[in-house]
């Protein structure tokens, strides 16, 4: 029952015939913290360098639901 991240930085990978993204997920106000952590990795640019699209959601709840911000990296 141990978590890990995907090369320390990525929680989800989607992968279609033309592009790979992946995804660091967060709540909204922690989203500086992950966006300093991921740019500190030296896995960020060795998974950029290979055309991968990189990206943060940083969501939160609302009275109607739920909101997304969505930041490529």
């Amino acid at each position: 029952n141990i978590r890990q991240d995907l090369f320390g930085i990525i929680d989800l990978l989607g992968v279609n015939n033309y592009v790979t993204w992946a995804v660091q997920v967060t709540t909204l106000g922690h989203m500086k913290d992950h966006r300093e952590k991921m740019r500190a990795s030296p896995n960020l640019k060795k998974i950029k360098d290979v055309g991968w699209l990189v990206q943060l959601h940083g969501w939160r709840k609302l009275k109607s639901g739920w909101a997304v911000k969505i930041e490529e990296l």
